[in-house]
């Protein structure tokens, strides 16, 4: 937003919001006495606090259990509270550090559900995932490894920068098939993914050959097929490299 966080920390602090991966509010309030608590702290007027915090029950779902203390909510219930207080002062940029971590898969879905109508409204979102499929959700994606941007771009621009073919080696014995490639020189890359092996081929090896490779060390295979790369399949071998 055009100003330093360094120079001016009231302004910045009154306009951003942070929600942290580890659930901080009071675990002896209600969820409506969290709300009302981080709305007094940004010095939210009455009026316009009651307001946001019947919004953000419209978006949250969390109407029906306002008068219910944080400490028994659901692991996916307290991510949106958490979400709400992080919003009850209307930030125009919010930073989420992994906010779905070990929160169920329909929970996620909502959660992510919220942040698509923030985002449609301008608010400006920095989110920290270790989920692939969260991140092909973002408009803008950086991919990090041990402190240090390897790519960063939108999520199909970086898909579309793998570079070569990629092959799916599916079987009902991936961790044998893995094994067994690795101990060849016919791929490039090869990565143990659920549903088989991501792999490639080495210069001048074609499928065939890995097909015969697998069959000779009695590794059964369903099939060898062309795929698309993934985010995930990028950021294995830009670490690699």
């Amino acid at each position: 937003m055009g100003r330093r966080v360094d120079e001016e920390p009231g302004y910045v602090r009154s306009r951003v919001g942070y929600m942290p991966q580890r659930f901080s509010l009071y675990q002896d309030l209600t969820v409506e006495e969290n709300l009302r608590f981080f709305g007094d702290l940004f010095a939210v007027p009455r009026r316009e606090l009651a307001r946001r915090v019947e919004r953000l029950y419209g978006f949250s779902g969390l109407a029906p259990f306002k008068a219910r203390r944080a400490a028994a909510l659901s692991g996916g219930m307290k991510q949106k509270l958490a979400l709400s207080c992080m919003l009850v002062h209307a930030p125009e940029v919010i930073v989420l550090d992994e906010p779905t971590f070990g929160v169920d898969p329909v929970s996620r879905s909502e959660f992510w559900a919220i942040l698509a109508s923030l985002r449609s409204e301008g608010t400006t979102i920095l989110v920290s995932t270790a989920y692939m499929d969260e991140a092909l959700l973002c408009d803008r994606v950086a991919l990090v490894y041990k402190g240090e941007i390897l790519a960063s771009d939108a999520p199909a621009a970086l898909c579309a920068s793998f570079g070569g073919a990629l092959y799916l080696a599916e079987t009902e014995s991936p961790h044998r098939a893995y094994d067994a490639l690795r101990a060849t020189a016919l791929c490039g890359e090869c990565n143990l993914f659920g549903e088989g092996v991501h792999l490639t081929l080495a210069p001048g090896v074609g499928p065939g050959e890995v097909e015969r490779a697998l069959m000779e060390r009695g590794v059964e295979l369903k099939s060898l097929r062309r795929m698309e790369p993934g985010l995930e399949d990028l950021f294995l071998k830009l670490m690699k490299e």
